[in-house]
Parts: C-alpha cells; sequence; structure tokens
C-alpha cells in the first residue's frame, strides 16, 4: 500500500510539472530578435570637399571650386593632392584671375589678379598656363583702358555739345553787362563747341586782367565750360587762361 501511494505521489508531482511548464511557455510571447541599425561610414572633411570640388561645375561656379580648393589645401598641408583634384584646383584659381583682372569677384574671396595666379601655381598650373592666364588679362586691361577713354571722350564731347548754347548766350550776356555799365567790351566766342571766349577792350591791361580773376569772373567762365579765356586791347597787349 506505501508502495502504491508513492507511486502515486511520483505520478502527480510529474503531471503538475508537465502542466506548468506548459502554461509556461504558451503564456510568454516570443520576442522578435532586435535588427542592428546598419551603419553609415561616417565621411571626413577632406573627403567631402574632394567631392564638392569635383561635382561642382567649374564654368559656372569658379569661386566655389576656388573656395572648397582653399579649404582642402589649409586641412592637407604636406600631403598631395589626387591629380585631377589638384588640376580642377589651378583651373579655378586661373578663372578667378581673370575674373579679378576685370573686377567679378565675391568679397569673400577678394584677391589680385597676381594673388590668384600665385595660387594657381601652388595646386601646379604650369608656367604656359600661368603665362597664357597673364597675356589675356593684359589684353583685357587694355581693351577695358581703351574703353574707358572712349567713355570719357563721349562723355566730353557730349557735355561740350550740350554746352554750345548756354556759352554763347553767357557771351552775350557779358557783352550787355559790359555796356550797361558803360564800357564798350566786345565778347565773342569761338572754337566748334564754342569753347574759347574773347574779351577786346583798347583799355585792357594789368588791371583789367587782375579785375577778371579777383572778381571770379575767369572762375565763372571755367565752370561754365571754356576751356580758354583771351583778354586784348586788339593792339600789342594780351593775355589768355587756358583750362
Amino acid at each position: 500500500m506505501k508502495s502504491w501511494n508513492t507511486q502515486n505521489n511520483i505520478l502527480k508531482a510529474l503531471l503538475l510539472a508537465l502542466l506548468f511548464g506548459t502554461s509556461s511557455c504558451s503564456g510568454e510571447k516570443s520576442q522578435p530578435e532586435a535588427q542592428a541599425t546598419p551603419q553609415v561610414p561616417v565621411e571626413d572633411e577632406s573627403t567631402r570637399l574632394k567631392r564638392a570640388i569635383a561635382e561642382t561645375d567649374l564654368a559656372s561656379s569658379s569661386e566655389m571650386v576656388a573656395f572648397n580648393c582653399r579649404k582642402l589645401q589649409k586641412l592637407l598641408i604636406g600631403k598631395a593632392l589626387e591629380e585631377e583634384t589638384q588640376a580642377k584646383c589651378a583651373e579655378a584659381m586661373l578663372l578667378m584671375a581673370k575674373r579679378a583682372s576685370i573686377g567679378q569677384q565675391p568679397d569673400l574671396m577678394s584677391n589680385s589678379p597676381e594673388g590668384w595666379l600665385s595660387e594657381a601655381e601652388s595646386f601646379g598650373a604650369s608656367k604656359q598656363s600661368v603665362s597664357a592666364a597673364k597675356r589675356e588679362i593684359e589684353r583685357g586691361a587694355q581693351k577695358a583702358a581703351a574703353e574707358e577713354r572712349r567713355l570719357q571722350a563721349a562723355a566730353e564731347k557730349a557735355l561740350r555739345e550740350g554746352g554750345v548754347t548756354s556759352r554763347k548766350d553767357m557771351a552775350q550776356r557779358m557783352r550787355t553787362s559790359f555796356l550797361d555799365s558803360g564800357f564798350d567790351i566786345k565778347v565773342r566766342t569761338s572754337g566748334r563747341y564754342a569753347e574759347r571766349v574773347t574779351f577786346e577792350f583798347v583799355l585792357f591791361n594789368d588791371v583789367w586782367s587782375h579785375r577778371f580773376q579777383k572778381e571770379g569772373i575767369v572762375a565763372q567762365l571755367r565752370d561754365a565750360g571754356f576751356e580758354r579765356i583771351d583778354l586784348t586791347d586788339g593792339y600789342d597787349w594780351h593775355i589768355y587762361w587756358t583750362f
């Protein structure tokens, strides 16, 4: 009897163990395995600059290429650049030299044409390319100077032409004023643009020339656009001012 009870207890214990083991397994939900986040390699600054230089259009954004080349050069002091990057940087500096020669460069990147050419050489630009850029800059400077002279001459011509009537009118008013004051001083203009004025009076002498200067008449005539003022007595006394 005792043996039977013992076997019965063992059987119960096995059943309970089996029962609780099954409940525990069925009650716990299986957790999905955590998926690892893919690691994107961090791009270092020199690699980023090289990529920016390679992807930037040199013709339309030479200043951006030059800016990144400067930064890369400072970052890699003493280290050689890849041939393609170095060549593009040299070309960018040559383009900036040409832009500087005609005043077309951003304030942030301000430099003289000579300074840009020196930077181009630091990136390995050939002597031939630097010399060619210098010649182009010189031709551009000569052309710009010629254009400036042309515009200045045109402005002066327009000013002279525009003042013809006013200078003639001024001469006539002065003639009338002298007569009103009792002096028979003749006043006449000459020159293609009425740019010369002559005063003639038989009693003219050094006293009169002094008065013309002291009383501001000479200055007024100069400001009106007259380029030469003559005073003469019609015989042997004569003085003139030119501007």
